[in-house]
């Protein structure tokens, strides 16, 4: 027992001693700079760079999203910038004054260039520009005769009987307007006959010639009955042309038309009394079996 009392004395005793120490060496202790040591000054840098990494990291976040930004706003910039142009040329494009329009005579002129190309890509056998060329002169001027005329001479020429037809269809009813402007008019219309005005001599043998080259469209594509009714009508626009008389005749044979035949050769005798064809043409007449006739006729 007293063994333990001694030994827990010796070390009280101890205990007391570092104490003492440890209390006079303590504001020498607190002046030692931990962070002088190597392995401090290690996990410093260590964090010093850590916390630079870390900066540069939000720096380089920023700058990237702010160029996205920046990218973004410039697209959308442009985007306005274009439609607000669209606008403008809108804007502009309504509210700018309409061209004026060609005057009468411009036209004119210009159907009569397309008129002039149109003949001579005719004659350089290009048919299929002339014919371009000739409707191009039509929608300029559609009361001018010349570029029906040319038409349908051109589809003549190409064998197109039914377009012929059609053009001087609208050949015949240009001239009466171009002639009779101004005139009293006595319309012309299919199954008619007789003078489409109180017109010169002149514009009606021209109304006249336009009926034959109706007349002859309709004999190419054997339309007889038009090849008939558009020589009346020339026979009524020039009464004395024996050529119209001669051909009124061979269609008046052609449908059976016995009575109107002979009167048209009693005319052709008129004109033309020294017509070699004379004789032929009675001979033709009288077979039309369509009952006797005289022979005080011939």
């Amino acid at each position: 027992m007293l063994f333990y009392a001694v030994v827990f004395g010796v070390i009280f005793v101890c205990l007391a001693a570092m104490i003492a120490i440890a209390a006079r060496k303590f504001p020498q202790l607190t002046l030692i700079d931990t962070k002088a040591l190597p392995k401090e000054k290690e996990i410093q840098k260590k964090k010093q760079i850590l916390d630079e990494r870390v900066r540069r990291m939000s720096g380089a976040w920023r700058v990237s999203l702010v160029k996205m930004f920046t990218a973004a706003f410039e697209r959308l910039r442009q985007g306005f910038r274009r439609q607000y142009r669209k606008l403008l040329q809108l804007e502009s494009k309504y509210t700018a004054k309409p061209a004026a329009a060609p005057s009468a005579a411009e036209l004119r002129a210009k159907a009569a260039k397309s008129l002039e190309d149109a003949a001579r890509l005719a004659g350089e056998g290009k048919p299929d520009e002339a014919e371009r060329k000739y409707i191009e002169a039509i929608k300029l001027d559609r009361t001018g005769v010349g570029a029906y005329r040319g038409l349908g001479d051109l589809y003549m020429e190409m064998k197109d009987y039914a377009h012929a037809k059609e053009t001087y269809a609208y050949l015949v009813k240009a001239s009466v307007r171009a002639c009779c402007a101004g005139r009293k008019k006595k319309p012309v219309q299919n199954g008619q006959i007789g003078l489409a005005c109180d017109a010169p001599a002149a514009d009606l043998a021209e109304i006249a010639k336009n009926y034959l080259s109706l007349a002859l469209a309709c004999r190419a594509l054997g339309d007889n009955a038009g090849f008939k009714l558009a020589l009346e009508n020339a026979v009524a626009h020039e009464p004395a042309n024996p050529k119209h008389l001669d051909l009124l005749i061979e269609a008046c044979i052609l449908e059976n038309d016995k009575e109107r035949a002979f009167e048209v050769f009693r005319r052709l005798k008129e004109v033309n009394p020294d017509n070699q064809k004379l004789g032929a043409l009675y001979e033709r007449i009288s077979a039309i079996p369509a009952g006797s006739v005289l022979k005080s006729e011939k």
